[in-house]
């Protein structure tokens, strides 16, 4: 079987247990012991819901956390501690015709970033990327920018220093481009949002890590007439200036969907989906050169999933890695050479 059109959620606990949020019926808690055993079920929201309108995040207490945006404009904060689910409001939206979507939540100590896409929905392509930081006295909000062109992908954060990076995807000259803006906790403010890509053409699915300090690589499925690449950028940002080092086309594939960017030991991984199907490449010279696209083959009669993915499982294998591709029914990493939730390897075929 191939993919399966599903996006989960899956949080690794520091020991090796995992919370599952499942977005089938409601929003569902699954939660598995040390040794992948299934303990726990619960429905806590009933209602449709997706990655779009609901994230979840682990602290580095192991304390399970999130945001949820509800049918009745309201954004729901929700603490998870064991079966135990607790919610409340986090914020309320009192016009009608503004709606909230693709919330973030991270919450630092005793201080908490705040991010969503704030929606106009009397148009179909204009909204405001939000930020609400609370420092620990007092909320403060930044309307960061003006958005023009019909949302479908989430923007990307990076942190260094408790310091917040944003990439995310704007309208220049009628062509969606990359552009990038940094936190500064001693302020509480963002500088100016510079423009990272200038490729004149449109550009969906966003995904990026910072590696090293400062260095960017960023991959986006990117039109070249009227076939969907996977496409690598990347560079340095300097001074509030974006200095470009590689940008190379992946794979010239009819239909690249979902891909994103990961880092495990020292090497680059690219995944990618093709008519559902999984496509892998790696880079060992930090983005310089690319291997040639490797197809997953799937031998087993389970369908594969993608999960937006947060750890703290106790190892010592470097991980940047924000979203995992996997089988239904078991937990697994698939495509690249290290099962990240466990600390034994997998065979990839």
């Amino acid at each position: 079987m191939s993919f399966e059109r599903k996006f989960n959620t899956l949080l690794g606990k520091s020991d090796n247990s995992l919370y599952e949020l499942s977005y089938d019926n409601g929003i569902e808690l699954y939660i598995y012991d040390k040794d992948s055993k299934f303990k726990y079920k619960k429905k806590f929201v009933s209602g449709n819901y997706n990655f779009s309108n609901a994230f979840f995040n682990v602290d580095n207490k192991d304390s399970v956390y999130g945001v949820i945006y509800t049918k009745d404009n309201t954004l729901l904060y929700t603490y998870i501690n064991q079966e135990h689910i607790y919610k409340s409001t986090l914020l309320k939206i009192d016009n009608p015709k503004l709606k909230i979507t693709f919330p973030y939540i991270k919450k630092i100590d005793n201080k908490i970033h705040l991010f969503y896409y704030l929606v106009d929905t009397t148009t179909s392509d204009e909204c405001t990327l939000i930020h609400y930081y609370y420092n620990g006295h007092k909320w403060v909000k930044t309307e960061m920018d003006r958005i023009k062109y019909y949302i479908l992908t989430n923007f990307v954060i990076t942190f260094n220093d408790n310091n917040p990076t944003i990439l995310y995807l704007n309208d220049n000259k009628g062509y969606e481009e990359v552009f990038i803006a940094r936190f500064n906790e001693k302020t509480s403010s963002w500088n100016s949002s510079i423009q990272v890509t200038n490729t004149g053409k449109t550009k969906v699915y966003l995904s990026a890590i910072e590696f090293p300090k400062n260095h960017y690589h960023i991959v986006f499925s990117e039109n070249n007439s009227d076939r969907y690449h996977c496409a690598y950028y990347s560079g340095e940002l300097v001074d509030n200036k974006f200095n470009r080092k590689d940008y190379t086309i992946i794979q010239d594939a009819v239909a690249c969907e979902f891909p994103h960017i990961l880092k495990v030991n020292n090497g680059l991984y690219i995944q990618w989906l093709e008519f559902s199907e999984l496509f892998t490449s790696f880079s060992e010279d930090n983005g310089s050169t690319w291997s040639n696209p490797k197809f997953f083959f799937n031998d087993t009669d389970d369908s594969i999933i993608r999960y937006d993915y947060k750890s703290n499982l106790k190892r010592n294998l470097p991980l940047d890695v924000s979203y995992i591709f996997s089988y239904k029914t078991s937990h697994c990493s698939l495509g690249i050479p290290s099962n990240l939730l466990s600390d034994e390897d997998i065979n990839n075929k």
